[in-house]
């Protein structure tokens, strides 16, 4: 090849490179479901699992796992699953059972002692703005919606629900850290995956947020507000 053809191929080359895709350039997380719940849940409620992302080797796919089942003394039986969110369900347990395991057909995802006493109903979060912000980078971006609120998360909610005002349906959700202010309720990075069915917020959408606990119960929801323009501070 000459020297000018040499010029052309690298020049094309570079131009190919500078248009490939962010996550061309970093590892995509796997996914995996990980267990919220504690080791005793009340009768009448249920495990919840999220949607975690790792690097790990093999990809366990999400939060729901059609083949998991609760196994005790007397067998197995396939749990009612119920979705609160994208990426976010409770399994719930069966009644009339004092110990119970959820069985992946290999090992005990969670064991959990049924009967422990019946917590007080989450309060509705107070919430004071919600913003949604989009940080473009050279080569990435990354897009987020912030709940602020005005008082601290409550010490028993795990996680936070943000749905359409109008349809009710579920968006997406994110993790609580309690006596926290603010929950990142929708996280897109280039470098990640979001659970299947989750729905990007967007500016001037009314919505409204719940919290949940480690049992899936559900908080009231909070009063509707209009998603905001977000700083880019997280």
């Amino acid at each position: 090849m000459s020297r000018s053809g040499m010029r052309s191929f690298l020049v094309a080359l570079s131009l190919v490179a500078a248009a490939a895709p962010a996550h061309a350039k970093c590892r995509l997380p796997t996914r995996s479901p990980t267990v919220l719940t504690s080791a005793e849940v009340p009768a009448g409620t249920g495990v919840l699992v999220s949607t975690s992302q790792d690097q790990s080797k093999e990809d366990e796919g999400e939060a729901f796992q059609p083949t998991w089942e609760w196994k005790d003394a007397t067998g197995t039986t396939k749990p009612t699953v119920k979705t609160l969110a994208p990426g976010l369900v409770i399994y719930e347990v069966p009644a009339n059972v004092t110990s119970v395991e959820l069985f992946d057909g290999k090992r005990a995802r969670a064991t959990v002692a049924v009967g422990a006493p019946t917590p007080s109903t989450l309060v509705a979060p107070n919430v004071k703005t919600i913003g949604h912000s989009i940080t473009e980078g050279r080569r990435s971006s990354d897009e987020f919606t912030k709940v602020t609120l005005a008082t601290p998360a409550p010490a028993d909610a795990v996680a936070m629900v943000i749905y359409d005002a109008k349809t009710k349906h579920a968006l997406s959700y994110g993790l609580v850290n309690a006596g926290n202010r603010s929950v990142m309720v929708y996280e897109r990075g280039s470098c990640g995956i979001n659970p299947d069915g989750t729905v990007t917020p967007k500016l001037k959408q009314k919505v409204v947020v719940r919290f949940v606990d480690q049992f899936g119960r559900l908080s009231r929801a909070s009063k509707a507000r209009t998603i905001q323009r977000g700083t880019s501070a997280r």
